[in-house]
């Protein structure tokens, strides 16, 4: 994945990337869509879902977002929103702690990277879950008046 990131990099959207987070952290020089593309083009090719299980590909997930590069967290953070998120392979009551680790590990420090992790994996984890929890409320009879919600 970082090599075929390190095809798509471009000095000028290094050099504009890293003043804007007043180097903060280092870039290749890859664009959003270029990183997101890079990343698809590489679970295809290397057939990532049929060659490793639901957990090993969340690992690898976690280890791209371990990595010192910007676009190499982003890769982490879209793997995680736009692959596995949607093939059910993260839970929040057992994936939060490991996400955490991130932050206490200081993976995640700079504010780019915590907004995009925030708003593409945190938040859709939480929203899942409390849809979950509240269509579970519908479908109850209410404890206190025997009022049926659903």
């Amino acid at each position: 994945m970082q090599h075929r990131l390190d095809a798509s990099a471009n000095l000028k959207t290094k050099d504009w990337w890293e003043r804007y987070l007043k180097h903060v952290i280092p870039f290749r020089g890859v664009k959003m869509a270029d990183t997101r593309r890079t990343l698809h083009e590489w679970l295809t090719a290397e057939e990532i879902a049929a060659r490793l299980s639901l957990e090993a590909q969340v690992e690898v997930a976690l280890e791209l977002l371990r990595q010192e590069h910007a676009e190499d967290k982003l890769a982490g953070i879209l793997m995680l929103q736009e692959a596995l998120l949607p093939a059910g392979a993260l839970d929040w009551r057992r994936d939060l702690p490991r996400f955490a680790t991130l932050f206490e590990n200081g993976y995640i420090f700079d504010w780019n990277t915590c907004d995009w992790f925030c708003v593409k994996v945190l938040g859709p984890i939480v929203r899942n879950e409390r849809v979950m929890q509240i269509n579970n409320w519908i479908k109850k009879e209410s404890v206190g008046d025997s009022v049926k919600l659903a």
